[in-house]
């Protein structure tokens, strides 16, 4: 199966225990405590991988949550939440989405403030159609949870940059490339005013929008443009006070004096795509670092190795060898 390269957060329930309140039936308060057993043992498969041993004790807090009238109290919908996110680990789209729902109506229909909660959710239910190539669904889930971070983060939050750059990705797949730069744009300008500078390092707003580039310029079939792009893109964000910074090259495939050939998986055999490596390259042309940026998940390794085994020509300025950094487009085809 393909997958797309992208940041989806895992977002279990750790606590183990649920304390009980005035005015529980004896069974709800047993049926609390069951529950935070049971969530125990979800969170210990969990990290142990096991996801299919996990999804019964996950199976089973709702059950229990049910039978009890407990399914859309406050202190059990973060456990029940724990279902569809093990569904999504297993690929299970359709029933992470249908759970999702539940839960979202369940604190919906609370009177207390639930909104941090709900945004949450929505987001989630945006992931899971994101998931499963449902980019209308996807769209639609994360417009609302745009509107909701906006009125509960603020407008300039990282919450609505986080949101903004999913619905980029999400017009960058249904070929609205007009919507994606927007999107992925507001994300980038509002985090260069939140971001902390040690969070500025390494920013993953920067590379979706490269990927988008390049993303754009092959469905155009201009990719001469994307390598033109990127690099001005880079060269604006210069900053002046920051010495001893790599000159930005572009996309760097045709300056390479061995580009090396990375292996196919064997699994992904049948199946096509691109990766996309960030690279910075010392002064005498040797690869340095390598990090994949997006494309097909199965692909990462195999090209971020072959990345680094890679060797260029020495990039002079002023005749003077400089270090660079640029991007490797690794294409995949059938």
């Amino acid at each position: 199966m393909k997958k797309l390269l992208l940041t989806t957060v895992i977002s279990l329930i750790l606590n183990f225990s649920i304390s009980a309140q005035t005015g529980n039936t004896a069974e709800q308060t047993k049926a609390l405590n069951e529950i935070g057993s049971l969530n125990g043992k979800v969170i210990a498969l969990y990290n142990q991988k096991k996801y299919d041993e996990a999804l019964k004790p996950a199976l089973d807090v709702w059950t229990v949550a049910e039978k009890n009238g407990l399914s859309k109290d406050l202190r059990v919908l973060p456990f029940m939440s724990n279902l569809p996110e093990i569904y999504l680990v297993q690929g299970k789209e359709s029933e992470a989405i249908a759970a999702f729902q539940k839960i979202l109506e369940g604190y919906q229909s609370n009177s207390s403030d639930t909104r941090q909660p709900v945004v949450k959710i929505t987001e989630r239910i945006g992931t899971a159609y994101f998931v499963k190539k449902d980019y209308s669904k996807a769209e639609e889930f994360f417009l609302r949870a745009l509107l909701l971070r906006e009125q509960l983060n603020g407008a300039s939050s990282k919450e609505t940059a986080s949101v903004s750059t999913a619905l980029g990705n999400t017009y960058r797949l249904r070929k609205n490339y007009d919507k994606a730069a927007e999107f992925f744009l507001k994300a980038i300008e509002i985090n260069d005013k939140v971001l902390s500078k040690a969070e500025k390092k390494d920013r993953e707003d920067l590379l979706n929008y490269e990927c988008f580039v390049y993303h754009k310029a092959l469905a155009q079939k201009k990719l001469k443009e994307a390598s033109r792009e990127i690099k001005e893109f880079r060269d604006a964000r210069k900053d002046d006070n920051e010495k001893g910074r790599p000159f930005e090259s572009g996309i760097v495939n045709g300056r390479a004096i061995n580009l090396v050939k990375p292996s196919f998986p064997i699994n992904m055999r049948g199946n096509e795509g691109f990766v996309l490596v960030r690279v910075t390259i010392d002064e005498q042309g040797n690869v340095i670092s390598a990090k994949a940026t997006c494309g097909i998940l199965e692909f990462v390794a195999t090209v971020e190795e072959a990345a680094r085994k890679s060797k260029f020509s020495p990039t002079m300025i002023n005749n003077q060898p400089v270090k660079v950094t640029g991007i490797i487009v690794y294409n995949f085809i059938r």
